[in-house]
């Protein structure tokens, strides 16, 4: 063995030595810079556990406003959809108040046109009446002024109905 450490240019004291070394540098490296890039590393990712917390909850909030609004939207077109119907509806009313506003006033003014009409018939009855009666009294003075022949009766009753057919 002693010949396998001649030959690899092996010295037991100096390896020992450089264990040593290596420990302290070790030791030294432990103190001065793992404890403190550990608390670094350690608040690093408390940081960032605490930026995904945030980002988390902000997340959560952006969701609950999205469902907020998303109601709020589904309520304002229900309450347009229902101002819509009731406008429609109104309106309705209004037309179907109209139309029968319209109709009354219309049956009214048939109703007054129908009552002219029929005074007017009358008057024009009561004046034909009054026209057949004069001649019906003309007509019997000429015949009680002289005494017709069958001739002269069939040309009275043709001239009367002339007369009458004149009025």
């Amino acid at each position: 063995m002693s010949q396998i450490f001649e030959a690899l240019h092996f010295h037991p004291m100096t390896f020992f030595l450089m264990t040593i070394n290596v420990l302290i540098v070790l030791f030294v490296l432990y103190k001065l810079f793992y404890k403190p890039v550990g608390r670094m590393l350690e608040e690093r990712q408390r940081h960032i556990n605490e930026q995904l917390e945030q980002a988390a909850q902000a997340n959560l909030h952006a969701r609950l406003n999205e469902v907020r609004y998303s109601e709020e939207l589904s309520n304002a077109r229900y309450q347009a959809k229902n101002l819509v119907n009731k406008a429609n509806d109104v309106g309705e009313d209004m037309k179907r108040q109209i139309i029968d506003e319209a109709k009354v006033k219309a049956n009214v003014i048939i109703a007054k046109a129908e009552g002219e009409i029929a005074a007017e018939r009358q008057r024009a009855e009561r004046e034909v009446q009054n026209a057949v009666t004069k001649l019906a009294i003309e007509a019997a003075k000429k015949v009680l002024q002289k005494e017709i022949n069958p001739a002269e009766h069939q040309e009275l009753i043709q001239n009367l109905l002339k007369e009458a057919g004149k009025l």
